[in-house]
């Protein structure tokens, strides 16, 4: 198993066409790491692989990780898509439960009814790929009601996904460590969840 960070700024372009723009940032960055339909090793018995490309975001950037599995790119052909998305505390739904500044830059506008747009638990459908997604239920910027909205619109899609709630922890607890929260050695666990979950889902090992 393979990880990439990729660094972009994409704060600029979420003023004149974000949506698009956003999808096209994450679908590149998974196009650019699955240049072949193979990758060069193989399974047992001779069996070439498909590279599996899963792509991780928390807050907003879980926003813009679901949009690349979720979203067309108008006037792109190809649509690349990953084959899994990890998600933490997600922004979600534009709705009640929204955390505005992130909608705001989305749609770039402070109406509510022009950042519904951007809302992302009915554009799942059945092909959405896997998610694993986790939230904390003290977090007080994004409210947890936007991963369980994501995980019922997963659920009545029929789309594999595995949730995790934690009792405590603030948002942007990311790995829970001593570097960004109180740390935590229970919450820290979704790390290994979530590459457990990868190993299951795509059937290999990481161990």
């Amino acid at each position: 198993m393979h990880c990439s960070l990729q660094q972009r700024d994409i704060m600029p372009l979420c003023w004149t066409t974000p949506s698009a723009n956003r999808r096209r940032t994450v679908c590149r960055c998974a196009s650019w790491h699955r240049p072949s339909a193979l990758c060069g090793s193989t399974r047992p018995g001779g069996i070439s692989c498909r590279k599996t490309i899963a792509v991780c975001g928390f807050s907003a950037g879980g926003h813009l990780a679901l949009s690349g599995a979720v979203l067309d790119i108008p006037g792109e052909r190809a649509q690349p898509r990953p084959d899994a998305v990890i998600l933490g505390y997600p922004v979600i739904t534009a709705g009640q439960y929204a955390h505005r500044g992130s909608f705001v830059q989305l749609a770039g506008s402070t109406d509510p009814a022009a950042q519904q747009a951007f809302g992302l638990e009915d554009k799942i459908t059945p092909q959405t790929p896997p998610v694993f997604v986790w939230a904390t239920m003290e977090d007080a910027t994004v409210p947890v009601e936007n991963t369980l909205m994501l995980v019922s619109a997963l659920h009545r899609a029929g789309v594999p996904c595995e949730a995790h709630l934690f009792e405590k922890g603030v948002h942007g607890t990311s790995i829970s460590t001593a570097e960004v929260d109180q740390p935590s050695r229970h919450r820290h666990h979704w790390v290994e969840l979530a590459v457990e979950w990868l190993g299951d889902t795509f059937d290999w090992s990481v161990g």
